[in-house]
């Protein structure tokens, strides 16, 4: 695993459901890019923050909210599992070597 600790402040989208305590995590801004969310996040509650683990297409993000200052926190990222491009299949019309 590939685990890069970022620990930066970012902006987060966030939508809030009635009857939920918990903001649904929808996309942050990071690094001057969007970065929008698939799925459902595993989160993990404490009484002074939320702990996000989610992915978009690509990533896999730890994204913590602290509830006191109301911040959030891009805490890290792994992305290990993207191919790089040598690493990528060849098409199967690609001219064999």
């Amino acid at each position: 695993m590939t685990w890069i600790r970022i620990n930066q402040e970012v902006d987060a989208i966030v939508q809030f459901h009635p009857g939920s305590s918990v903001p649904a995590l929808k996309a942050i801004n990071w690094q001057g890019t969007r970065r929008t969310f698939v799925g459902m996040p595993q989160i993990e509650a404490d009484l002074e923050s939320l702990t996000y683990d989610i992915r978009d297409k690509w990533t896999r993000y730890a994204i913590r909210f602290d509830r006191g200052r109301q911040r959030w926190t891009l805490e890290g990222l792994d992305d290990s599992w993207i191919m790089a491009p040598h690493e990528l299949p060849r098409p199967k019309y690609f001219p064999p070597p």
